[in-house]
C-alpha cells in the first residue's frame, strides 16, 4: 500500500498538478531517481508527518530521518494512531460499519459509491527496483500502515460485536 500511495501522490502532485514541469509519471521513474524526485514533493512518510513531531517534508524524506528521528518518534506516533478511528478506502463497506458505530454522526456523509480525486495520470505498475527504492525511503510509513491495518481489523470486530449486542441485546 505504501508504494501505491507514494506513486499516486507523485502522479497527482508532480505530474497532474504541474504539467509544465514535464515530470514523468511514477512508472517511468528509475529506482535511482526516486530519492531526488521525492524531495521535490510531499509524498514521503505521510503518516510520520501527520502523527509525528517532525513535519518538515524535506527532512522527513531524507536519509537523516531514517537514522533515528522517526524511530524515536514511533512510540508517540503509535500512541496517537491508537486513538483514531481507522477507515480503509479499498474496504469502504467495512469502513462504513466502523464509522456507523464509532462516529454515528457521520453515517449520512460516509458514502462508498462516491469517487473523489480520481487522477488523470494513467496508473501503471512500478518496477520492483523502483518499489524497493520507495519502500526504503518510507519504511516507517509501511510499519505504521501495517499497525493501522491491525487497528482497522480490531475496530471492525468491535463494531460488529457492538452492533450485534444492539440487535440481539446483551447476552
Amino acid at each position: 500500500p505504501t508504494v501505491d500511495r507514494v506513486a499516486s501522490c507523485w502522479n497527482f502532485v508532480a505530474v497532474q498538478n504541474h504539467p509544465m514541469k514535464d515530470n514523468p509519471p511514477a512508472h517511468e521513474i528509475h529506482a535511482d531517481d526516486w530519492p531526488t524526485a521525492l524531495q521535490s514533493v510531499d509524498c514521503n512518510n505521510e503518516i510520520v508527518r501527520i502523527f509525528g513531531s517532525v513535519t518538515e517534508p524535506s527532512y522527513v524524506g531524507s536519509a537523516e530521518m531514517c537514522d533515528g528521528t522517526a524511530h524515536q518518534d514511533m512510540e508517540k506516533i503509535l500512541e496517537r494512531m491508537s486513538h483514531c478511528v481507522i477507515t480503509h478506502n479499498e474496504r469502504c463497506d467495512e469502513s462504513k460499519e466502523i464509522v456507523d458505530v464509532f462516529l454515528p454522526w457521520m453515517k449520512s456523509s460516509f458514502l462508498c459509491d462516491a469517487k473523489a480525486n480520481e487522477g488523470k495520470v494513467q496508473k501503471k505498475a512500478l518496477g520492483e527496483d523502483a518499489s524497493d527504492a520507495i519502500l526504503m525511503m518510507n519504511e516507517y510509513d509501511q510499519v505504521l500502515f501495517e499497525f493501522g491495518e491491525t487497528l482497522f481489523e480490531e475496530q471492525l470486530k468491535q463494531a460488529r460485536a457492538i452492533k450485534s449486542d444492539q440487535v440481539f441485546g446483551n447476552r
